[in-house]
């Protein structure tokens, strides 16, 4: 019986995997040196109160899942997982939520300090569009024998742009060839 090639390798990789990974670092290059992993926490303890607003009268809560850095947004009695909003104080800035291990009140975390930095002023609002300038009386109409003689010059100047091209290709080409024949002349011993 013949087993195919890609079968083997397929065999073979799920073999060495569990010694390959053993090899892999756990450490998060996002953490400070020596950090290791975060710490293992309680269902209940890995959403956060991210944030609050009032919608159509209606509170909106942002909650955050630290395990997987993601946040959703959630009206009371909304779900997620295993996490259910139960009720709301705005005011408060808490949230009492369920899970499958019982009820938990979040609370908005409070800023650690005031801002840093400096604000700056809006910039002032520009001022209304001038009106536009009024339109310039149109230039008389060229007389037949200047018509022909912007002509002349409009010709004249294509045939010497014409002309250079031909010059600078015929050029090109020449350097080309000679270029070809010194190549030929140096491989020949």
């Amino acid at each position: 019986m013949h087993t195919p090639r890609s079968t083997l390798l397929l065999v073979a990789a799920s073999l060495l995997a569990p010694a390959v990974r053993a090899d892999i670092s756990t450490e998060s290059p996002f953490q400070p040196a020596g950090a290791g992993e975060a710490p293992a926490q309680a269902d209940g303890e890995t959403w956060q109160l991210a944030g609050l607003f009032m919608s159509d009268d209606k509170p909106q809560v942002c909650l955050f899942h630290e395990g997987r850095k993601q946040s959703v947004w959630l009206p009371v009695g909304g779900r997620v997982d295993d996490l259910t909003v139960i009720s709301c104080d705005v005011a408060k800035d808490t949230v009492v939520v369920r899970t499958t291990t019982g009820e938990k009140t979040l609370r908005l975390k409070k800023s650690q300090g005031p801002i840093t930095g400096t604000m700056t002023a809006l910039p002032p609002p520009l001022p209304p569009p001038s009106a536009p300038a009024a339109p310039t009386a149109p230039t008389e109409p060229l007389t037949p024998e200047e018509q022909v003689e912007e002509a002349r010059n409009f010709i004249g100047d294509m045939l010497d742009i014409g002309q250079r091209q031909r010059i600078a290709y015929e050029e090109a080409q020449r350097k080309a060839k000679a270029e070809k024949a010194a190549k030929e002349k140096a491989a020949k011993p």
